[in-house]
């Protein structure tokens, strides 16, 4: 085997894997504290990751009434919604 492909082959073998790479969690959830945060219209300090999962989720498949939630939430992925999820469930009040 050639040097450089020995030195690639390493490389992704030390590499993180992970479920999300992109912004923070904290980051994102940053986005829904503009109305949810302490204070604001339903704090979602307290939420399990199921929970919030489970909310945004419905809301990228049936907006209903909270037409700027469902544009909100469709801009997330499924992976970001998760990681969001998880952040904000260890959050305490």
């Amino acid at each position: 085997m050639r040097p450089i492909n020995v030195l690639l082959a390493g490389l992704v073998a030390l590499a993180p894997t992970t479920a999300f790479a992109g912004p923070s969690a904290k980051a994102m959830a940053n986005t829904c504290f503009i109305c949810h945060g302490p204070g604001g219209h339903e704090s979602l300090v307290g939420m399990s990751q199921k929970e919030l999962v489970e909310e945004m989720s419905e809301m990228k498949r049936e907006p209903g009434e909270g037409r700027l939630m469902a544009v909100i939430a469709k801009g997330f992925s499924d992976a970001e919604i998760k990681a969001m999820g998880a952040y904000i469930a260890t959050l305490k009040k």
